[in-house]
Formats: C-alpha cells, structure tokens, sequence
C-alpha cells in the first residue's frame, strides 16, 4: 500500500485501540499511529523515513570519524558511551538509543522482511513502552496496522522472521482501487472515531 494509506489506516488503528477522551490526545495518538504506520517501511529506499535513517548513520559515523581523528580508540568512545548512559538519571535514553539502533538496522535490511515482522512489532513496542510509554501503544497499532495491510497484497511479507517464507494472501494490488478505498476509510474512520472518543456523538446515535 502507498505511504499515505498506511499512515491513515495507522491513525485510525491507533485512536481505535487507544481511544483518547481530550483534544490533545487525540493529536498525539493518531501521529504516533501514523509514525508507526510509515516506520515499517524504513527499509524501502524511495521513503523519505529510510532517507532520514540514512541521513542519521551518517551523522553518528561522522561523529566517531572525528573522535578517531582526534586520537580517541574505540575503548574511549564506549566508555563515553557507558559514562552517558550511566549518569543518565532516566533509563529511558537508554532504550531510545536502542529503538533508534534497531530502526537504523532495520533501515538495511530488504524490504519486507525484518521491519515487516511480528519480531519488530514486539521490539517496537517492548523498547517505546521503556523510552516513552505513552506512544507504546499507538505506535505499535501503527505498525501492526502497516503489516496487516501488507498481508493483503500480491509481495507479501517475512511476518515470522527469521525464517525466510513469505506470507501474502493476494486480495489486492499494493495500488489500485483497492488502495484508494483503504486510505479513505482510515481517514473517514479516523474522524468518527475521534468525534466520538471526544463525546462529539455516540455510536448508539449512528446506528
């Protein structure tokens, strides 16, 4: 499915397991679902969120580049490391830093295998709900949203990685007609479910 499906469908998943009762819960649920729902793809190339991961390593080997240029040994640079995370007062830059090194990883792996797994949605959701647990759970429904779409279309995906066999069901192209209805029934879904988790309507009124 295209990234704006995914990202619609995420928001929707995300308000609907979560179900935020103010404004600004709102907000915050459905863009952790949308984060979610376009992070599994971080390992296709043509998305901009690959390109960011891209963008990050090169920044953090730029980084280690310059410290080996100034004479410190990779013992000096994990000690530094292990000094930052040892006078950090809140274990949650720890399991940040290892979310945001499996999502670089997870950035070179081939597309559909890895970030497309039932492995990284646990991982995801083990490691966001230590970093910052409030988007554990909308984040995640992103990213199971994302896979559940994927199982729909003709590639498949590597759901039970490790293990190299393919899961597709073939119900539909990943673009087409079929792709058109999805994203607008999880922005249709989005609003009605957020109108309602706000108090704006009842589902008894609807039906």
């Amino acid at each position: 499915m295209l990234g704006k499906t995914h990202a619609a469908v995420g928001a929707a998943a995300a308000l609907y397991v979560v179900y935020p009762d103010t404004i600004e819960g709102v907000v915050f649920t459905a863009a952790a679902g949308i984060a979610g729902g376009l992070l599994c793809d971080i390992d296709s190339p043509k998305t901009a969120i690959h390109q960011k991961a891209i963008l990050l390593l090169t920044g953090v080997i730029a980084v280690i580049a310059i410290a080996f240029l100034n004479g410190k040994t990779a013992g000096d640079i994990a000690q530094a490391g292990a000094w930052l995370i040892s006078k950090s007062a809140d274990p949650r830059a720890f399991y940040g830093a290892i979310l945001l090194l499996l999502c670089i990883v997870a950035a070179f792996t081939k597309h559909r295998t890895f970030s497309h797994s039932i492995v990284f949605a646990l991982s995801v959701w083990f490691l966001m709900s230590r970093a910052f647990e409030p988007a554990a759970v909308p984040l995640t429904a992103g990213v199971v949203s994302h896979i559940v779409l994927d199982l729909l279309n003709e590639h498949g995906i590597q759901l039970f990685w490790p293990f190299s066999s393919k899961l597709r069901f073939k119900l539909c192209s990943s673009k087409g007609a079929v792709n058109s209805f999805l994203f607008y029934l999880g922005i249709g879904a989005s609003f009605l479910l957020a109108a309602e988790s706000l108090g704006v309507f009842t589902r008894a009124q609807l039906f």
